[in-house]
């Protein structure tokens, strides 16, 4: 597996991994789903409903319910390896992490319909990141609040292509209508049930499957749903369900109705709808025209309003014909252009073009790392001790070795990160990126505390850093021939006796 580390932060929203989530928090789950089957180590945090765990390769991190982003960040930085770093919406983790010399990247992802929804001004924050708005409609509101466009990027969301599947044309019900969301007024519901009430007259088998719940969006009801669905036959209100639901109902309906009166950026439903070959019918608000081909899988409705919608809805419903036209072009186009994988590869190319972190000037700040046993009974962490006593306490940090017997309590300035013998010490270095260190003094008794091959990587990997190394060899016995080359391998050599 790559050694970059993609770290995703999910806005200050619950995230539940069996639950329902709404739309951006379904973005989160699929795009690190995706980024862990490109081969790379993917971690989320947020505020999970459940405890932390791994799904589909993808580690769950919990941030709690007073959302620790430095805590996370602080953990990451312990693993030792290089991470790019998205955050869903919010700013916050991205102005944290700018002195984190292992922090390649820093990105942006908004499915807000907002250009300041991110708690920093959008013109600072296109100078410390880059910004992925998921339409064109969405990099406009950036730019008019003040956002430089070059630093915009539309990636539009995608589609789980093995959940949503095309359903037979032949035994769609073109008399059934889906609507997925939401049940907030923003969505439009309100407009949807009134329409559907005037064309229950003219098409007696009509029925409209409603998906979802005010919930979802921290709201009250604004509707009773059971005196509606009592009042207006055919109409049956489901609550938020599971994606496989979604994706069953979609492979059935004649049309998916997504009628939202406000800037919509540009929502799943849409293109998960297509790509099972269900048609859409949309106002043209916000990204929703980029989410589907206009009168070729779908139709945009120019103005908002009731009668719209009732009129494009009844034209639709009229000629079964049109909509199983519509039905395989969208089977067609928008599986070949909506896809979860192709999202990811794009954030990826974004993310690895994006100006590399300089490290070596940061790594200058004049403190040193002491790599030795410590608070232990051994002799090095003795001498250790005795040798440190004679620098200020804020001029060092210590680098101990993992599960190990402590005789003392470690330390605010002892940090553990390596074993011995290991031939990884990815998360040494590591540490020593995170602390930002002039010089390493490794102290060490010979052969068998640090595999040797690994240490002189090591050495090699802090050079291109620029950063001094000293090895300290307490018994020249040995027997192993490559310790031989740490003669000439480090800036300085100690040793006790001629």
């Amino acid at each position: 597996m790559n050694k970059v580390v993609y770290l995703l932060f999910h806005k200050d929203h619950p995230l539940s991994l069996d639950g329902v989530n709404s739309g951006a928090e379904n973005a989160t789950l699929s795009l690190s789903k995706y980024l862990a089957a490109e081969g790379f180590r993917t971690i989320v945090c947020a505020e999970l409903t459940g405890g932390e765990s791994k799904r589909d390769g993808v580690e769950f991190w919990d941030l709690g319910p007073t959302w620790e982003v430095g805590a996370a960040l602080k953990r990451v930085g312990a693993i030792g390896h290089p991470y790019h770093l998205i955050s869903g919406g919010r700013a916050q983790p991205i102005m944290e992490s700018r002195s984190d010399p292992l922090c390649l990247s820093r990105t942006l992802i908004c499915h807000d319909p907002s250009g300041t929804a991110s708690g920093v001004r959008p013109d600072i924050l296109t100078r410390v990141a880059n910004v992925v708005a998921v339409s064109k409609a969405q990099k406009q509101l950036f730019v008019q609040a003040g956002a430089d466009a070059s630093r915009i990027t539309v990636i539009n969301n995608g589609v789980d292509l093995n959940l949503f599947t095309p359903g037979d044309t032949e035994k769609r019900d073109w008399m059934r209508m889906v609507f997925v969301g939401a049940l907030v007024q923003d969505k439009g519901i309100g407009l949807l049930i009134h329409a559907y009430a005037t064309l229950k007259n003219q098409f007696p088998n009509l029925t409209l499957d409603v998906y979802g719940s005010p919930g979802m969006w921290g709201r009250d009801n604004f509707f009773d749903p059971q005196e509606v669905a009592k009042s207006l036959p055919g109409i049956n209100f489901h609550g938020a369900v599971a994606p496989q639901v979604i994706a069953k109902a979609f492979q059935s309906a004649g049309l998916c109705v997504i009628p939202s009166i406000w800037f919509d950026s540009f929502p799943l439903t849409s293109v998960e709808a297509q790509v099972s070959g269900c048609p859409v019918v949309a106002f043209d608000v916000g990204g929703l025209k980029e989410s589907l081909f206009p009168d070729k899988t779908g139709v945009i409705i120019p103005q908002v309003g009731q009668e719209n919608l009732t009129e494009a809805l009844r034209q639709l419903l009229a000629q079964p014909q049109k909509l199983k036209e519509l039905s395989r072009n969208a089977a067609e186009l928008a599986r070949q252009r909506f896809d979860w994988k192709k999202t990811a590869q794009a954030v990826i190319q974004l993310t690895e073009q994006a100006p590399k972190v300089e490290i070596t000037s940061k790594l200058k700040q004049g403190r040193i790392g002491i790599v030795s046993t410590w608070n232990q009974q051994c002799g090095l962490a003795t001498y250790a001790r005795y040798m440190l006593s004679a620098f200020p306490k804020e001029s060092y940090i210590v680098f101990s070795e993992e599960s190990v017997e402590l005789v003392a309590r470690d330390e605010d300035f002892v940090e553990r990160c390596w074993n011995r013998g290991a031939s990884d010490l990815d998360k040494l270095l590591g540490q020593i990126k995170h602390h930002q260190l002039s010089t390493v003094h490794f102290n060490l008794h010979g052969a068998g505390m640090i595999n040797p091959g690994a240490l002189l990587n090591l050495i090699a990997e802090l050079k291109n850093l620029n950063v001094s190394t000293i090895v300290h060899l307490h018994s020249t016995y040995t027997v192993d021939s490559k310790w031989g080359a740490l003669v000439t391998a480090p800036d300085r050599l100690i040793v006790h006796t001629e």
